[in-house]
């Protein structure tokens, strides 16, 4: 990370950073429209094309890194799910919360002028 927000670090310490490490910090800033700026919606291509290459390796599942969304979190990626799918359907969620965001996901749903089935 340090290499995408200095790249002038390589230059600086070449014997700070392995090869491989340069190699994915100059992909990575390819693939950003500048350090700061916003990203797309589903997160940074060049990270999502690693994300497909993996899984192909774990799994021998080929992916599309269109249909890939990186989110900040587990909880971030649960609210952006949640989102979406009430957009188009009711959901049934039980009155009692195990966990705090989503007690905090439970008040937005409220929000979206969907009647809660408990």
């Amino acid at each position: 990370m340090s290499l995408v927000i200095n790249p002038s670090l390589a230059e600086k310490s070449k014997r700070a950073f392995k090869p491989d490490v340069i190699e994915r910090a100059q992909k990575y800033l390819k693939s950003l429209p500048d350090v700061g700026a916003y990203t797309e919606s589903q997160g940074i291509s060049a990270v999502r094309d690693e994300v497909c290459n993996f899984l192909l390796e774990r799994d021998g599942f080929a992916a599309d890194p269109n249909n890939i969304f990186l989110t900040n979190g587990a909880s971030e990626g649960v609210r952006l799910c949640m989102q979406t799918i009430i957009r188009y359907i009711f959901i049934r969620l039980c009155s009692y919360f195990t966990y705090n965001h989503f007690c905090t996901l439970s008040t937005e749903i409220q929000q979206v002028d969907l009647r809660m089935v408990y």
